[in-house]
């Protein structure tokens, strides 16, 4: 049976049109919130999904899958065996990837590339126990993904430094969109992953595009995070159309799909991106 909790932060008391966040129980260790509402930091309407894994349970195991003939997230999760996943990294042209101890690629960009910030951090574990994110510097975990940019480290967030304060509005807004200061300044879907003080892994998907669904700037993904959860360290994941979380029994029935990917511009849960990469989380 599944259990279904309401919570109504602190945050709420002052803001009169906050709504609750809900939490869903998945499994042991498992839980899944989320939010649908003005949201405090921002002052916007957001709909958000975070999967909070308690490392300390036991009994999970997460996988970093790769396909470079790409496919949706739901077919991934689904052909693994999987309980819940998310879409992971940028395109191929930008990843260092290894899954299970096998190098798939190895990739290094310079810094004075237009995507080196999708290369700026890494994700590095053997199990879901020992998972860290930091910058991006070699590693023997089993398995590896370079992504970025980092939002917050050592509990310190350095999302709100990206966007050169010499730029206008203007300026930013026809940047290439590849470029770091449009990347980090516009109101994007984004799709993250964390570590808190506490031991939990959080993966969190933050539509955006719509109207019930704003999105948020790099900046405001910091704050966001720092406001609600006791983060030690996060990093930015592929986000716009891509921004994917899939939750077996959850969300549309048949894939599972508990967001509102952008591409197709309705508010639903269709229209999923083929994508290559993906982090998934399988109950042993």
């Amino acid at each position: 049976m599944r259990k279904r909790i309401w919570l109504i932060p602190l945050l709420c008391l002052s803001h009169p049109v906050m709504a609750a966040w809900r939490t869903d129980s998945i499994a042991d260790g498992l839980v899944l919130r989320s939010f649908d509402g003005v949201e405090a930091t921002t002052g916007r309407p957001q709909s958000i999904r975070v999967l909070d894994l308690d490392t300390s349970t036991g009994g999970w195991d997460l996988r970093l899958l790769y396909d470079e003939k790409e496919r949706r997230c739901s077919d991934a999760v689904a052909q693994a065996g999987a309980m819940a996943g998310i879409n992971a990294g940028f395109e191929p042209e930008a990843l260092e990837i290894r899954s299970e101890g096998v190098q798939i690629r190895n990739i290094e960009i310079s810094a004075n590339d237009r995507r080196w910030f999708m290369h700026q951090g890494r994700l590095a574990w053997d199990s879901p126990s020992d998972f860290s994110i930091s910058r991006h510097d070699s590693s023997n975990a089993r398995n590896y993904l370079t992504s970025g940019p980092l939002i917050i480290t050592a509990e310190e967030p350095v999302g709100k430094g990206f966007v050169a304060s010499s730029l206008t509005d203007d300026e930013l807004r026809v940047m290439h969109h590849h470029d770091l200061n449009n990347f980090a300044w516009s109101h994007h879907p984004r799709t993250l992953t964390a570590t808190t003080k506490s031991g939990h892994l959080l993966f969190i998907t933050i539509d955006g595009r719509f109207a019930e669904a704003t999105g948020m700037s790099l900046a405001e993904v910091a704050e966001f995070m720092k406001s609600n959860f006791d983060i030690r360290d996060a990093i930015n994941m592929d986000g716009g159309g891509s921004t994917t979380m899939v939750v077996k029994g959850y969300g549309d029935p048949e894939t599972g799909v508990v967001n509102h990917p952008c591409d197709d511009g309705q508010f639903t849960h269709d229209h999923q991106r083929n994508l290559t990469s993906f982090l998934v989380l399988v109950k042993k």
